[in-house]
């Protein structure tokens, strides 16, 4: 963009515009990978929302948690010709992640209720299924996400729900 005189470069346009482009291609993106590329800043991680319009930011503090929830991070460091491999290998996981979330809504929903429907690519998501179960509102608030007790309350019903499964 700058051999092409742009002096300066919108985070927000930049990765909208990556999303539009993955799309182009016949990959079902959603646009957190995207976003996690341009927005990321080292020693945090970051709170990406598409609702209303794309926001992002950094989260420095954690809810304190009974118990360590180890997390891994890797990069295969292998490319994606994403053109060739996105419309089958790419595109599978976006299916499978939707069955995921209608199988879970489906196992642990107590009520009649059909998973919601979204904006993404199969019309429901591990999104979607988070908000049903948990009752969380389809238009959150930027500021929800920061009470911890609700953090709190969210992790021990997550856990309650995978004992009861197994």
């Amino acid at each position: 963009m700058f051999a092409n005189g742009e002096q300066e470069i919108d985070q927000t346009e930049l990765t909208e515009l990556s999303i539009v482009s993955e799309r182009a291609v016949g990959v079902n993106s959603g646009g957190m990978d995207q976003s996690a590329s341009v927005f990321s800043t080292r020693g945090s991680a970051l709170y990406v929302s598409f609702v209303p319009s794309l926001t992002a930011r950094p989260v420095f503090l954690f809810p304190k948690l009974s118990q360590s929830s180890p997390s891994l991070l890797l990069r295969s460091f292998v490319a994606a010709d994403k053109q060739v491999t996105g419309p089958v290998c790419y595109n599978l996981r976006v299916v499978e992640c939707s069955l995921a979330a209608a199988y879970l809504h489906n196992a642990l929903n107590k009520s009649s209720n059909s998973l919601p429907p979204d904006s993404s690519p199969l019309g429901i998501s591990l999104h979607g299924f988070h908000n049903a179960y948990f009752g969380i509102s389809p238009k959150p608030s930027m500021n929800n996400w920061q009470n911890s007790s609700t953090l709190r309350n969210q992790h021990s019903r997550k856990k309650k729900a995978t004992r009861e499964k197994k």
